[in-house]
């Protein structure tokens, strides 16, 4: 149950239909220009809660890291 309420709180997580999580963020209109989409959206490739849950910091670093250059 805790898993679930921390993946409810985490708009940038979720999962498909067989249970695979995905990371996804919208891109911010100043930014749009940059990104050929507008939102960012990549599979983790698992359903494991502690692998998510790294998977996602990670991501959210490198993505933060490529919106400021």
């Amino acid at each position: 149950m805790i898993r679930r309420a921390i993946m409810r709180q985490a708009a940038y997580l979720w999962k498909n239909e067989r249970g695979i999580c995905f990371f996804r963020v919208r891109v911010p209109k100043q930014l749009s220009g940059h990104f050929s989409s507008s939102e960012i959206k990549k599979s983790l490739k698992t359903n494991s809660y502690r692998v998510v849950v790294k998977l996602a910091c990670v991501c959210r670093v490198e993505l933060d890291e490529e919106m400021e250059a």
